[in-house]
């Protein structure tokens, strides 16, 4: 199931034309009204709910597991209604406690609603997220294909849509994103060091730099992380870090020679 970056116009729908490979349309623009027509639909996946023990950030991080044998092909999971589960997870990925609602016009268009606003008036962080967090629920099973998910997204959403995507891994999803961000990265990163340190070695993903020249077109290396959560790779390629870790590694030489 594929969404490209182009996801700018998902706070309304007229009707719903979506596809197999693209049911939400291949930019989001039936995300509306496959909210408004599926939203009762009982839905598998991770529990992240602050309030539920069985929250997959407390059963996997903070919860010591270390010497208990953790199936991860069978962990705890929630069976909700589809709205519910993107209330849940727009709750923990944008930190809002108001609730997403999906309305019908007079004029037959289906309009979604953020606490008393309509999306559209909220800011276009949650427009372009809402299609991939819905995307991930609905695609148990499903090949799933993300373009630059960190558009329009402050750090703290960067990461923790990184979480959703790495969480739904263990239940059923596969995923190839496309992303320049460094806090999805960096996520990813944390998130191997905390699994490693309780569970052993685990092969979360695989990480890969593309670069373009003349002679050989694109070239896609693989980027291993070490249990430390460091590249483990002796020729990472230039323009592989971004520009704020350049500089933070300046600063601090500058630091050690004050």
């Amino acid at each position: 199931r594929f969404l490209n970056s182009s996801r700018g116009y998902t706070s309304q729908s007229q009707f719903y034309g979506g596809k197999q490979i693209t049911p939400l349309g291949i930019n989001g623009e039936f995300t509306a009204s496959y909210l408004f027509l599926n939203k009762s639909d009982n839905f598998k996946g991770p529990d992240i709910s602050p309030f539920d023990p069985k929250n997959i950030i407390n059963v996997l991080i903070n919860e010591d597991n270390s010497s208990t044998e953790i199936d991860f092909q069978n962990l705890p999971h929630t069976i909700q209604p589809l709205l519910q589960h993107v209330n849940d997870w727009i709750k923990y990925i944008f930190d809002i406690d108001e609730p997403l609602e999906i309305k019908e016009s007079m004029y037959g268009t289906y309009d979604i609603v953020l606490g008393s606003d309509l999306l559209s008036n909220v800011g276009s962080g949650i427009s372009q997220a809402l299609p991939i967090i819905l995307n991930i629920i609905i695609s148990e099973n499903k090949f799933v294909f993300l373009e630059e998910v960190e558009q329009n997204l402050h750090a703290a959403a960067q990461a923790k849509i990184a979480d959703m995507i790495l969480f739904y891994s263990f239940y059923g999803r596969k995923f190839i994103v496309e992303t320049h961000s460094e806090h999805i990265l960096n996520r990813i990163r944390l998130r191997k060091i905390q699994l490693e340190k309780r569970y052993g070695d685990k092969q979360l993903c695989n990480i890969y730099f593309v670069t373009k020249s003349k002679t050989r077109g694109s070239t896609a290396e693989n980027i291993n992380i070490n249990s430390k959560g460091q590249f483990d790779s002796s020729k990472l390629s230039d323009g592989f870090f971004d520009q704020s870790q350049l500089d933070t590694l300046d600063i601090i030489k500058e630091i050690k020679d004050l």
